[in-house]
């Protein structure tokens, strides 16, 4: 299913369900998608290099803005159940639901921090820390040929070795027209 255009459902991009309730107040959603990359420049050589250790699990930033009571009363509700602190509540990821979070395929996070409320010109705004909920982490496959493909990442005028045994005729590239 498409998510759902800004200008043509501006309220879609205002509401924010966690935990399958709707959070109090108008929410934005903000986060980076990464991957763990290690990146190796060789003196003196053009390109670099690089080697992918995998998806990292995204950190979601959730910043809530309220100017209600009954909004204010709604959040204090939701906390114990968002951020439990005793050592007898249960800690597990919470599902998410939001067209930024939809952007990304992400359907649960994982709690980790809720700020402190903060008063500013009778708004009140509270920001919701967590990590992207993922299964246990596989192993990324390292295969000789991915990793002598990466090595010629950055350097286009030369060409993989696994690509010139398709071309047992194969002599290099054309020079100045030979």
């Amino acid at each position: 299913m498409p998510i759902k255009y800004w200008a043509n459902d501006p309220e879609a991009w205002d509401l924010l369900v966690l935990a399958g309730e709707t959070m109090p107040g108008v929410w934005n959603v903000s986060y980076t998608l990464k991957r763990d990359l290690d990146i190796k420049k060789s003196k003196g050589t053009n390109g670099a290099r690089l080697t992918d250790h995998g998806y990292e699990a995204t950190e979601i930033t959730l910043t809530g803005r309220m100017t209600e009571q009954a909004e204010w009363e709604q959040l204090q509700a939701m906390v114990p159940k968002l951020h439990p602190n005793r050592p007898t509540d249960p800690r597990a990821p919470v599902t998410i639901a939001h067209p930024a979070t939809d952007f990304a395929r992400i359907g649960q996070i994982y709690i980790a921090q809720v700020g402190s409320p903060e008063l500013d010109n009778g708004i009140l705004t509270v920001r919701i820390t967590g990590f992207e909920a993922v299964p246990k982490p596989s192993p990324v496959p390292k295969t000789k040929q991915a990793a002598e493909s990466l090595q010629y990442i950055g350097r286009a005028h030369e060409q993989p070795p696994q690509a010139l045994d398709r071309f047992p005729g194969y002599r290099g590239p054309i020079r100045d027209g030979y």
